[in-house]
């Protein structure tokens, strides 16, 4: 019983986090891009009028997360739901300016570490806490088997391809080309954003556009960085 009703609160958490992100003019869009809702993707949010913005937030939150959720011990607690989720990120954000010169709001992208398994039965993309949790016949089941290739989502298997499609397809499609990019990397998002600014062809790709790199609770020290540039 407390395990059902654990999985019916965070699924009513996603959902009532979802409604108010789409209320403050984010919308969601699944990867790869082009997919259909029962074929395998995962879903992000992105500003609907992000063509517009010449400057773009965009924030890789770490991998046990759901889209949107920061911390469930924040949204059941005295924080509430706008401070443990992105809301109150995205409000943030869209009381700035994008420059001295420009007094709009900057654009947002929340991309999704987190929901890279795909439930096909639900037709969902899961995490891997979700996954574990899948409706069973008994609660002395075995967990599901994962396949992966049929379980992962095209281009978007697992956290590095992830960010290298957010960067190489998403920001590629949506963002302007001479929109900076402010990137906010936490736990495996820092990691792996650390990871694909590492390689020397896409440092040449984007290192320009990047206007700031904040990499929050990371084990990616500076002394392991080799790119020089």
């Amino acid at each position: 019983p407390h395990l059902t009703f654990t999985k019916k609160f965070a699924g009513a958490i996603r959902e009532l986090v979802g409604r108010r992100l789409e209320k403050l003019s984010l919308e969601k869009i699944r990867l790869p891009l082009g997919a259909k809702e029962t074929e395998p993707n995962v879903p992000i949010f992105v500003s609907s009028n992000i063509k517009d913005k010449k400057r773009v937030v965009i924030l890789f939150y770490e991998h046990t997360q759901d889209l949107g959720i920061f911390a469930h011990r924040i949204i059941g607690g005295k924080g509430g739901i706008n401070a443990g989720s992105a809301v109150d990120f995205v409000k943030y954000i869209q009381a700035q300016t994008t420059s001295p010169g420009n007094p709009e709001a900057p654009g947002v992208i929340l991309a999704n570490l987190g929901q890279l398994r795909w439930w096909r039965r639900g037709t969902k993309a899961v995490t891997q806490t979700t996954w574990f949790a899948l409706p069973q016949k008994s609660s002395v089941e075995n967990p599901f088997r994962f396949d992966p290739i049929k379980n992962t989502i095209p281009g978007n298997r697992n956290t590095e391809e992830h960010v290298n499609y957010i960067f190489n397809h998403v920001i590629e499609k949506f963002v302007d080309p001479k929109a900076k990019l402010d990137i906010v990397g936490v736990s495996d998002g820092a990691i792996q954003v650390s990871v694909f600014l590492e390689k020397h062809e896409n440092f040449r790709k984007w290192g320009g556009r990047v206007a700031a790199f904040a990499s929050v609770a990371t084990w990616y020290h500076a002394i392991e960085i080799k790119n020089v540039d």
